[in-house]
């Protein structure tokens, strides 16, 4: 099954999650009534893939694994594009993350990356669960392979938040980890997410590596 970061996943029960010792009362809780975690960035084998729980509050986040077999149903960043994947109706709701995606869309999709919204706007459209607030940061997932030089990069990132209506959180996620665009865009070096740890970086080298 091919996996990546940032997919939400939707489970059978809290029940098959690996638990270990301290395994926190609220990530029960929460899975009881809302069975889905997210795909997390860590060496995955062909019988358990990494996962993160969330839960009501901010600081309630917890790492875990699940075994492949106990998935019901996958969803990622690029369905969520499309108000017809989502949980919610799209005529009649609005805030400020839902109303930037919309005026995203068409110049993400010009672009022609594969991207999606990911954090807690992608778990709010793909569970129905009220995840946001007027506050809250539009988290935007851009996979890209090939080498993109740091002018075009700025391009695009002085585009997107001259058209959204709240923050923005912008990862890229490259062939060799995740890195945020803002970071590439003012940096010199950048702190990359691999599958093993995070790495310091220079900018000019990520696409070499």
């Amino acid at each position: 099954m091919d996996l990546r970061p940032h997919d939400l996943v939707k489970i059978r029960s809290v029940d098959c999650l690996l638990k270990g010792s301290h395994f926190p009362g609220w990530a029960i809780d929460f899975l009881t009534g809302t069975p889905y975690v997210v795909v997390r960035r860590s060496k995955q084998d062909s019988h358990f893939i990494p996962v993160g729980i969330r839960g009501n509050q901010r600081g309630q986040r917890h790492a875990s694994w699940l075994a492949i077999e106990n998935i019901v149903e996958v969803i990622t960043p690029e369905q969520l594009t499309k108000p017809t994947n989502w949980k919610i109706k799209a005529e009649g709701v609005f805030n400020p993350q839902i109303g930037s995606l919309l005026e995203l869309t068409p110049l993400l999709d010009q672009f022609g990356y594969e991207w999606g919204p990911a954090g807690s706007l992608a778990f709010e459209l793909a569970t129905g669960i009220k995840t946001t607030n007027q506050d809250s940061d539009l988290d935007l997932i851009i996979r890209i392979a090939e080498p993109v030089s740091v002018i075009k990069a700025k391009t695009l990132l002085t585009e997107l938040e001259s058209l959204s209506l709240c923050r923005l959180d912008i990862q890229i996620n490259s062939p060799l980890g995740g890195f945020s665009l803002k970071e590439y865009c003012q940096s010199s070096s950048v702190l990359i997410k691999t599958e093993d740890r995070p790495v310091l970086i220079q900018s000019e080298k990520i696409w070499a590596a």
